[in-house]
C-alpha cells in the first residue's frame, strides 16, 4: 500500500507568515543589535574553524529584516577568507560569485561579479543560510522558493551548515518537511551564539 503524503506547503506558509509578523514587530534597535550580535558570533566561530587550507565559505548578503549584519562578510573577506555569495538566476539551485568588500556589488539577489556555477558549493567547508526557524532535527523554514534546499543538496557531505536566527526561533517543534528539505547542524542566535541543533 502506498503511504499517503500530506502536502506540507500550506502548513509551511502559515508558519512563514507568523514568523514574518513576529520579525516585523521587533523594535528597530533590537533588530539592529541582534544582527550585529549574530555577525560577531559567526565571525569568531568561523575564524576559529578556518585555516589557510580551507576552501571558500558560502554566505548570503542579508536583507535588513534578516538576523545577520553584512559586517560578517566584510570581516571574513578582510581576514583573507574566500567568501562566496549566492546569485538567484531563476530556477534553483543558486549560482555563486565572490564577495568583494568595500565595493558596490549591486542587488542582493543578483550581485555583480563572475558567475562561478552552482557546483561551487561543493568546495565550501562551511555554508551559512537564512531561516525563519530551525527544528530540533535541524530542518529549517526558509522563504519558500526552494533555492537553498536544492543548493545544499550539492554540498559535500562534510560541509557544516549553519542557519541564522533571532532569539526564540531555534529548536522549534518539528517543522513540516518535504523531500527537498536539507537539515543544518548548527544555528546562531544572539543568545547563546553558535550552538548545535541537537544537545
Amino acid at each position: 500500500m502506498v503511504p499517503v503524503t500530506i502536502d506540507p506547503t500550506p502548513a509551511k506558509d502559515e508558519l512563514r507568515r507568523a514568523a514574518i509578523s513576529r520579525r516585523r514587530a521587533m523594535a528597530p534597535d533590537d533588530r539592529f543589535a541582534a544582527r550585529r550580535a549574530n555577525a560577531a558570533h559567526l565571525l569568531a566561530h568561523l575564524l576559529g574553524q578556518l585555516d589557510g587550507s580551507a576552501g571558500p565559505v558560502c554566505l548570503y548578503r542579508p536583507l535588513p529584516s534578516e538576523p545577520l549584519a553584512e559586517d560578517l562578510l566584510t570581516g571574513l573577506a578582510e581576514a583573507g577568507v574566500d567568501v562566496l555569495v549566492p546569485v538567484v538566476t531563476g530556477a534553483a539551485p543558486l549560482d555563486w560569485t565572490r564577495f568583494r568588500p568595500h565595493t558596490d556589488m549591486g542587488d542582493v539577489y543578483l550581485p555583480e561579479g563572475d558567475r562561478l556555477g552552482p557546483s561551487m558549493i561543493s568546495q565550501a567547508r562551511i555554508v551559512v543560510v537564512p531561516a525563519f526557524a530551525v527544528d530540533q532535527r535541524g530542518y529549517r523554514l526558509g522563504r519558500g522558493g526552494g533555492h537553498y534546499d536544492r543548493t545544499l543538496a550539492l554540498a559535500d557531505p562534510g560541509t557544516v551548515r549553519i542557519a541564522t536566527l533571532f532569539d526564540g526561533e531555534g529548536r522549534a517543534a518539528d517543522l513540516p518537511i518535504d523531500r527537498y528539505d536539507q537539515p543544518v547542524e548548527l544555528f546562531v542566535s544572539p543568545t547563546p551564539g553558535v550552538v548545535p541543533v541537537t544537545v
